[in-house]
Formats: C-alpha cells, sequence, structure tokens
C-alpha cells in the first residue's frame, strides 16, 4: 500500500487513501449538516470553462469550497512550480472541481455548474 504524500499542498491526505486516488465522497460529521468532500465534473459546454475559479461566482452561489481541480486524467490543474493559486486556475472542459460543504452546498454546487 502507498503512503500518502502529505508535503503536496493541493492533495488530500486521510485515512483510507493511497496518495494516488481520491474517493469520489467522504464526510466529516453526521445529519445533513456534516461536511462532506466530493469530486464534481464539469460537463461539455458548461458556462464555467474559460473563468479563473475566482470568477466564477461558485462560492458566493453554492457556499461550497474548492480546494483543488484536476484534469480528466486526475492531475493537478495547479502549478506548483510557478506558485499558482488555486483562485488564478482558469476552469478548462472537463476539469474536476475538488469541493468541500455540506449537503445542501454540494447539491447547490452541482446545480449551479450544470445551469451556468
Amino acid at each position: 500500500m502507498a503512503i500518502p504524500d502529505c508535503r503536496v499542498p493541493d492533495r488530500l491526505c486521510h485515512l483510507g487513501a493511497d496518495g494516488d486516488e481520491l474517493p469520489r465522497r467522504c464526510g466529516l460529521g453526521r445529519g445533513r449538516d456534516h461536511l462532506r468532500l466530493e469530486e464534481v465534473a464539469l460537463r461539455p459546454g458548461s458556462g464555467l470553462v474559460g473563468k479563473a475559479l475566482r470568477d466564477s461566482g461558485i462560492r458566493q452561489h453554492t457556499g461550497a469550497i474548492i480546494f483543488g481541480i484536476h484534469d480528466q486524467t486526475g492531475q493537478s490543474r495547479i502549478d506548483r512550480a510557478s506558485d499558482t493559486q488555486i483562485s488564478d486556475v482558469v476552469i478548462e472542459e472537463g476539469d474536476i472541481l475538488i469541493a468541500l460543504g455540506n449537503e445542501d452546498q454540494l447539491n447547490t454546487l452541482r446545480d449551479y455548474v450544470e445551469g451556468v
């Protein structure tokens, strides 16, 4: 079993992860208000494509926190060599957003990503 590399700033390390794989969903707490971690894929033609994360309106409209963006192959879109901030990443078709929020926030995020 591989050991997670917790030195990488945009990779989630938690019990049960093998360092190369992030479960599609995990939770913290109980009930409707507990926080969950979820991957949300952008569909082709999303209105978010071409926008920087900071200009996407995701946080303002959904309350969910985006703390990672991966491409279709699972590679991080954050360029560690250039000290790119996640808010500066321009969203591309097929990107996968790594989001944290409660059930309502994540449902709103899925609707927002599909409806923009």
